[in-house]
């Protein structure tokens, strides 16, 4: 659910009220390299409720791997998560009006790219560390499903509008 009121203060309550469905999650690979590590978070992150290809998932919660290797210095898995919201109320509540911009297809685009930064973590990426990468980031997408997430701080410069 996402509120936006006065001032783009907004709240995004992903929190799993009594009786409601766990939040999806979409786990995106940024390298082939880091497909493995991604299909085990997706079977332990299932335990927890829905995974979803990242094309198919309407709204919920996205975490994207990437590993950035410097020369000289050891590679890190770096994942970020971003909240996905629903697009369509989004859309409805656009102006449609006769600027190319603000065109159905034009907001379609530019909303269905929408993605709120929710957090980072990294790690030093070691093949042999992989088991404990994929247990910690599942760890922590379970967690996210569990508490609200409240965002005060949304606007262009960082501060309400």
């Amino acid at each position: 659910m996402l509120l936006l009121g006065c001032g783009w203060f907004a709240t995004l309550n992903i929190a799993q009220s009594a009786g409601a469905a766990p939040s999806p999650v979409a786990i995106v690979a940024g390298s082939p390299s880091v497909k493995p590590l991604a299909a085990c978070i997706a079977k332990r992150a299932r335990a927890s409720g829905p995974v979803l290809h990242p094309e198919g998932m309407v709204e919920g919660l996205e975490f994207r791997l990437v590993v950035h290797a410097e020369r000289d210095r050891p590679a890190l898995l770096v994942v970020n998560s971003w909240i996905k919201p629903d697009v369509a109320g989004l859309i409805a509540s656009h102006n449609h009006d006769d600027h190319p911009e603000s065109q159905l297809a034009a907001a379609t685009r530019f909303y269905h790219l929408l993605r709120v930064p929710l957090g980072n973590r990294a790690w030093q990426w070691q093949r042999a560390r992989e088991q404990t990468i994929c247990d910690e980031v599942a760890a922590w997408i379970e967690q996210v499903r569990r508490h609200p997430i409240n965002f005060d701080r949304i606007g262009a410069d960082g501060e309400p509008g």
